[in-house]
């Protein structure tokens, strides 16, 4: 029997090699884990560039496993300036507890940065935006912040041209605090001076936002028909009419795809609540004003015939928006979530002094000691929202990325002034979102 194994096996492999063939083309290749793979290719730069482009959102599990497995070696994950802060932040986005002490290692004996950082430009930028991820206690990031603004300024006319642009726009808005897609829109365009640069990511980012821009254009189209339907500019001159500025909040609040039916209904509301506010403050009488109060406590289109014609307007609209809503959102059964938000237009409104105006009369300090007073307090309030994101969170992240996106429209919104009155100021901000597409 061994003899005709013996002699099967040698004719066989006479008649294989006769026929030449070549060998595996892939040899060991798929033994490699998928999961393995996964963490390779997100390295640092990877999800960074991602995150900036405003498409991890197709990548969220893929980029929560690669931080999740790395994060107990991120200690000890080099010794630059830049990877230890670019680390840091990647991981405190993704709501992961790292010590701010990783930096201490960048301080010298008497407790100050080191000298050298100051030349490390790239090490410094990335300092500067991972320090803005910090909570209160954490000492040592508010003394980066100071560092690196001080520094990055210094050095800002030795830049080159494309490095100044995004060191300036950097020192101007963080990335934590600017709107994901003004991010992704200003990424896109200076992402062909990056030293992570990759074709095919950027290919991706730009198709991805020009199919999101499509979507948000047509969602706009149709809430400019129902404004339009209003006619509210014509009817309340007295009154802002800022419909593309309050979708361009809400696009802020929710920009994905599948938050189409919140964003509309936000734009909405926003707009309803801005012809209140002005009716409250700049036109109504204290008798009009109360007999409106008194209309929306019952919610019931019954109360119309107590107000004078042009509330009668207001309210109604303000019935059908809420009906509406309750409608669209009925499928999900969550139409209960309209009693909240009712809850809320209820509250009497009278007009009010600004808070700078409240806080200089009641503690008889000027206007420049109120505003840097209020800096502080804006600044403590965004610690507070970034201890609130670290794991366990309170609520749900999706939530909870709702609030901070809000957080941050209204940093980009007012910061700079008032944007949603003055909207001049915003102007090329909604035309990069809203109207024109990338190239």
């Amino acid at each position: 029997m061994a003899d005709q194994d013996s002699a099967f096996f040698t004719s066989t492999t006479n008649r294989i090699n006769s026929a030449n063939y070549h060998p595996a083309i892939w040899g060991d290749y798929f033994l490699t884990p998928v999961s393995d793979s996964k963490t390779k290719i997100l390295q640092p730069t990877a999800i960074r560039s991602t995150e900036t482009g405003s498409v991890a959102y197709h990548f969220t599990s893929e980029i929560e496993d690669a931080l999740e497995k790395i994060c107990h070696d991120y200690s000890s994950d080099g010794n630059d300036l830049y990877t230890a802060a670019l680390w840091f932040r990647l991981l405190r986005q993704q709501g992961i507890k790292v010590s701010s002490d990783i930096f201490v290692k960048f301080k010298d004996s008497e407790g100050e940065f080191k000298e050298s950082l100051k030349q490390d430009v790239d090490g410094m930028l990335s300092l500067y935006e991972a320090a803005h991820l910090g909570i209160r206690g954490e000492d040592i990031l508010d003394e980066a912040i100071a560092f690196t603004t001080a520094n990055l300024y210094s050095l800002l006319p030795q830049l080159s041209p494309h490095l100044a642009q995004q060191v300036s726009h950097a020192l101007n808005r963080p990335i934590h605090k600017c709107l994901p897609r003004l991010e992704a829109r200003h990424y896109i365009d200076a992402y062909k001076w990056d030293k992570s640069y990759n074709t095919t990511l950027l290919e991706f980012a730009k198709l991805d936002f020009n199919r999101l821009q499509e979507v948000h254009q047509k969602e706009l189209n149709g809430i400019t028909e129902w404004w339009k339907n209003l006619d509210f500019p014509a009817k309340l001159p007295y009154a802002r009419d800022r419909l593309v500025e309050c979708f361009f909040w809400s696009v802020g609040v929710y920009f994905e795809p599948q938050y189409s039916i919140a964003r509309k209904n936000l734009a909405k509301v926003i707009s309803m609540a801005t012809i209140l506010d002005d009716t409250y403050d700049n036109y109504a009488t204290c008798e009009e004003l109360e007999l409106f109060t008194d209309a929306i406590e019952r919610w019931d289109i019954k109360t119309i015939d107590t107000l004078p014609e042009y509330m009668k307007m207001i309210y109604a609209s303000m019935l059908d928006l809420y009906n509406e809503i309750e409608e669209s959102i009925a499928e999900e059964g969550r139409s209960y979530c309209v009693h909240y938000a009712k809850e809320a237009f209820e509250q009497n409104r009278e007009h009010a002094p600004s808070s700078v105006e409240c806080c200089m009369k009641q503690h008889g300090v000027s206007e420049e000691e109120t505003v840097k007073l209020f800096r502080e307090e804006i600044a403590n309030a965004w610690k507070d929202i970034n201890e609130e994101w670290l794991k366990p969170t309170p609520a749900p992240r999706p939530l909870l990325e709702r609030i901070m996106n809000l957080a941050r429209a209204m940093d980009v919104i007012y910061k700079d002034g008032d944007g949603f009155t003055n909207s001049y100021i915003l102007k090329d901000y909604v035309a990069s979102l809203l109207k024109d597409p990338v190239l």
